[in-house]
């Protein structure tokens, strides 16, 4: 039984899949099982994350008939892990070397944290910046309604934690930040503070993303019954994802 299940799932992604896909293969620590789902894909992905499938006994490939979106594919392939640990992996970024290593030895180190996240090297366009992710679980739910505290493809997650929930399938967006929410009073959040990946921010913000992303919140804050402490840090995200959609 491998100590990490690594989880992507890859829709069109032919220009971005191949490195992403590498960067895994070449991690430091070894003790590891590749699981990779094509969602449906129409642009020639699969035929890259078949033939990798074919050369590296680590991968197990799945392949979605059509779309289903990230969510349930993330849950398809969580329930096929066999890791101690899951980590999530995006296809069009890049994990450093050392990423798992870093992630297995703190988790293994710190029984207390279930959720383990860092600081990410972003990219848009030719822009490069480091992210600024608080790092202890106080500080990150603090700031879990206003902000990105916790950035998706850096988590490394025990895989116990999903005995209990799982993914939202009727979100195509925002289904980490519903998750996240949904677990800040169940689990131990944390970050590392080195970048343990390069992440590729999305070059628009669309309508779709403002909807859900504050659909989630809203849900959120009516679950927990917090309307008036959490309204400043719903309108700030408001004004945030609103200026972000102007810039784009």
């Amino acid at each position: 039984m491998p100590k990490v299940s690594v989880v992507m799932s890859c829709y069109n992604e032919i220009g971005h899949a191949s490195r992403a896909v590498e960067s895994i293969l070449s991690q430091s620590f070894t003790d590891y099982e590749f699981i990779i789902i094509d969602d449906g894909s129409t642009d020639g992905t699969r035929r890259i994350l078949e033939s990798y499938h074919a050369k590296d006994k680590r991968i197990k490939f799945f392949i979605n008939p059509q779309n289903i979106g990230l969510a349930a594919s993330l849950n398809k392939g969580i329930k096929n892990a066999e890791g101690l640990y899951i980590a999530r992996m995006d296809a069009d970024d890049m994990a450093f070397s050392d990423r798992l290593r870093l992630q297995v030895e703190y988790l293994d180190e710190n029984p207390e944290t279930d959720i383990l996240g860092s600081n990410a090297q972003m990219i848009k366009g030719k822009r490069t910046w480091i992210s600024n992710v608080p790092l202890i679980h106080n500080e990150i739910k603090a700031f879990a309604f206003s902000q990105t505290t916790i950035i998706h493809p850096t988590v490394m997650i025990r895989r116990s934690c999903f005995k209990r929930d799982e993914y939202d399938p009727n979100l195509p967006w925002a289904e980490d930040k519903d998750l996240w929410l949904r677990w800040m009073d169940k689990f131990t959040f944390a970050n590392l503070s080195h970048p343990l990946i390069e992440y590729r921010v999305k070059d628009k913000v669309t309508w779709a993303i403002f909807y859900y992303n504050h659909l989630v919140l809203f849900r959120n804050i009516q679950r927990q019954k917090v309307l008036l402490k959490k309204l400043p840090a719903l309108f700030k995200s408001v004004a945030v994802h609103l200026y972000k959609i102007i810039l784009s």
